[in-house]
């Protein structure tokens, strides 16, 4: 499993592959993880039955895609010199180098690929241009295009995408002509073991913080 996040902490959808890999090591799989972490943030969470490798998840903003990633796919072409994988799983932008090595190397390296889709890049890049917006030139010359390209090079090597939403499926199967029987739809879930429903008791002190009606 290649993701550009890691708790702790973590940030943006992270989440949902970490929740994935603790329920997989459950079940009794074992699963490598090669992840971003933020500096600072103190050790890795460890889970039984999965091996972590992490990385300096930004050594500046913006430049993941220039420096850990790159950084993180040589780290990950020797691990697999001495590991058999029975599938890959990458999500986001962080598997750019990764792609790239499926293509050039997919001749030998026949394990299928899972893409995991949180945000089509090239759909908010078309939207951010039509709605006139500001974008700064870091994130308009490197962090998107890059991201962009790392989705586009997904297209060519991935058995299957698993999207976050309706909304970004239909997006990227528009913009990539992704064949429909490729794509599934996994929504980011709860993990009932940490978060519990609230009680009556707190749904009322909820409102009133909130200062929302209970109609």
């Amino acid at each position: 499993r290649i993701i550009y996040d890691w708790p702790s902490p973590w940030s943006g959808l992270a989440p949902a592959p970490y929740g994935l890999t603790k329920a997989q090591a459950l079940l009794g799989h074992t699963i490598t993880v090669f992840c971003g972490k933020w500096p600072r943030a103190g050790a890795v969470e460890q889970i039984t039955g999965v091996k972590i490798y992490s990385f300096y998840r930004e050594f500046a903003r913006g430049f993941m895609l220039l420096t850990t990633a790159p950084i993180m796919t040589l780290r990950f072409l020797l691990w697999r010199l001495f590991n058999k994988v029975d599938i890959y799983h990458v999500h986001g932008q962080f598997g750019l180098y990764f792609y790239i090595y499926k293509i050039v190397f997919g001749f030998l390296d026949k394990t299928p690929v899972v893409a995991h889709v949180h945000i089509c890049f090239k759909a908010r890049t078309l939207q951010m241009q039509k709605d006139a917006k500001k974008v700064s030139r870091l994130a308009k010359y490197i962090d998107w295009p890059m991201s962009e390209f790392a989705q586009f090079l997904s297209t060519k090597v991935a058995s299957a995408f698993v999207f976050v939403s309706d909304n970004v499926k239909n997006e990227f199967m528009s913009l990539y002509k992704v064949a429909p029987e490729k794509c599934y739809v996994v929504e980011s879930g709860v993990d009932s073991s940490l978060f519990k429903e609230p009680s009556t008791e707190e749904k009322v002190n909820f409102r009133k913080v909130l200062n929302v009606s209970e109609s």
